[in-house]
């Protein structure tokens, strides 16, 4: 039988260009920080922690969640990652939730974050994958037929596409803590 599953709590970042006063660990940490705040949870309350990170290449640290996982209180808990892409703050959610909604935890902490701005997410998105033709796109490459594609669709005027691109990556992490909510 599904269960009820709500949010108890969120944290977020404050975002800006660039953020030098923290690490990727302390940009999650100071979202996980408010979001149990929110809550009124603490650690021993946490029954399992879900990260989700875009491709490792944006920020340049294959599989952040091994080193995370001290850093972010996840430590003897169990920790699962969510890779999508584009979609991986909503797909965090949704996993998140599934766990609760599934009996398989009662709390879940969910955690998103990007800081692109100690990487070079143009050199990410340019690399050749093996068995596939070369691209060397970049982002404004690969996102560009899109854009074009959507000003012709919508009618929207043609500077759109350049102010979605002046408006440039900008580091930010989200936390939510969910819990089990079948008593209601």
């Amino acid at each position: 039988m599904k269960r009820r599953a709500a949010v108890l709590g969120t944290g977020q970042t404050h975002h800006t260009t660039r953020r030098t006063d923290v690490s990727i660990a302390g940009l999650c940490r100071e979202a996980i920080d408010r979001a149990m705040a929110d809550a009124g949870v603490g650690w021993p309350d946490i029954d399992a922690v879900v990260l989700g990170k875009a491709p490792d290449l944006f920020e340049g640290v294959m599989m952040p969640e091994l080193m995370l996982a001290d850093a972010i209180g996840a430590t003897g808990k169990p920790l699962l990652r969510v890779h999508t892409a584009g979609s991986v703050g909503g797909a965090t959610g949704i996993v998140a939730t599934s766990l609760v909604e599934a009996g398989r935890h009662r709390r879940v902490l969910a955690v998103a974050f990007e800081k692109q701005s100690e990487s070079n997410a143009m050199w990410a998105l340019s690399i050749t994958p093996p068995f596939s033709m070369p691209v060397l796109a970049g982002a404004g490459g690969y996102f560009a037929p899109h854009i074009r594609s959507y000003i012709r669709r919508s009618g929207a005027p043609g500077h759109v596409g350049a102010m979605v691109a002046v408006t440039g990556l900008r580091p930010k992490a989200c936390a939510a803590c969910s819990v089990q909510v079948d008593w209601f």
